[in-house]
């Protein structure tokens, strides 16, 4: 807190700044000539910019926990002062971010890494940080919004809008290509190779980071990864790690493609075509095929139902593809049960400061829907 009310966390974005601006000059669209290696790209990196943005990460995370303290305040005015400072400053901070270039340059480092990164820790550490970064980002900004009213339709930080101008901050393009580069398996093969951990924690990584941006302004989300190009990949990308993980275990992974696709597709017709479209097994007929504990246990069933119910409801081409591998009323049950166990989660939710609203419910599938899809996956 001392150091965004002392404004010295102006004088750390600065020095970043500086160090990104030589990493990558304004003149050059890419940080290498992409010199091809066996082992993958040569790639420069800035170690004390990395070093920067880790530490940037813990202060933005600190204040997602200080927005989360303010939010349970006893005292209604002390809570409404409080909070309105607090988010003036946060407001402020993110301004200045998108202001001096940080994420447009990021941005550029991202769509210079296009292909596989295998051997190159430094490479990957930096591009780490760089994920982090943006999470602590998007989260600080989830986590001081989420209550204001018309806040995420206002985006005065200009936040949003640099992510749409960008693609996402050219950080699925790099997913892409880091995933299904020239030389990456097929699904055709059997298994498939193992990932390298430092690949996979960067996949983790980034999608944990396009989920967070779900949270933080799912419209603009659907909007930017709808879109011709990003769309393909985003499928690409899906059916491809999907695909990996039916034959190496992976259950972080899994879980957060599982809760990217829901986002992607929860009341939006389009973006429900895209999971069903494409080589087969499609997204969707991967998501129906998943080992029967999700379909069984409450824990699994809690991060796989609701990116379902998101794929199928209201589309009944995909509520067809469902049927074909189970039963809708077991959807229909879910819902029922959530519904009624509705106040007590709420209550739990309450007491438990820590809890991600990522993988709530009623986060992934709005309460208002509620009724209706119980109604509509109770239709033989």
């Amino acid at each position: 807190m001392y150091i965004l009310h002392s404004n010295k966390i102006g004088h750390l974005l600065d020095f970043l700044i500086n160090r990104l601006n030589l990493l990558i000059p304004d003149n050059c669209n890419q940080v290498t000539v992409n010199q091809i290696k066996s082992t993958g790209i040569i790639v420069q990196v800035d170690t004390i910019a990395g070093k920067l943005m880790h530490f940037l990460s813990c202060i933005l995370t600190a204040l997602s926990v200080k927005s989360s303290e303010n939010h349970t305040l006893d005292n209604m005015q002390q809570k409404e002062n409080k909070t309105e400072d607090f988010q003036f400053r946060v407001q402020d901070v993110i301004s200045y971010i998108v202001s001096i270039g940080i994420v447009d340059k990021l941005s550029q480092y991202f769509n210079s890494v296009q292909g596989p990164i295998n051997n190159e820790t430094e490479v990957a550490d930096f591009l780490l940080d760089c994920i982090n970064f943006l999470t602590a980002i998007i989260k600080v900004y989830s986590d001081c919004f989420s209550s204001v009213p018309n806040k995420k339709a206002d985006d005065s930080t200009h936040l949003i809008a640099t992510f749409k101008v960008t693609n996402m901050v050219g950080t699925l393009s790099f997913l892409y290509g880091l995933l299904l580069h020239s030389g990456a398996s097929s699904r055709g093969e059997t298994p498939s190779p193992q990932l390298p951990k430092q690949v996979e924690v960067l996949a983790v990584s980034t999608l944990r980071m396009l989920n967070h941006m779900a949270v933080m302004n799912l419209q603009a989300f659907q909007s930017i990864m709808g879109s011709e190009g990003l769309s393909l990949q985003l499928r690409h990308i899906t059916s491809h790690l999907l695909w990996y993980c039916s034959h190496w275990t992976s259950d972080v992974l899994l879980h957060e493609i599982i809760l990217l696709v829901g986002y992607f597709t929860v009341l939006n017709p389009d973006n429900q075509s895209i999971i069903q479209a494409g080589q087969r097994p499609t997204v969707l007929q991967q998501l129906c095929s998943l080992p029967f504990l999700y379909f069984s246990d409450s824990e699994l069933t809690d991060i796989l139902f609701p990116t379902l119910i998101a794929c199928c409801f209201n589309n009944m081409s995909n509520k067809i593809i469902l049927e074909q591998e189970m039963s809708s009323e077991l959807l229909t049950n879910y819902i029922e049960v959530k519904y009624l166990n509705m106040e007590e989660l709420s209550s739990c939710s309450s007491k438990n400061g820590k809890i991600d609203k990522r993988w709530l419910f009623s986060t992934r599938f709005p309460k208002n829907y509620w009724t209706t899809a119980k109604q509509y996956f109770a239709i033989k």
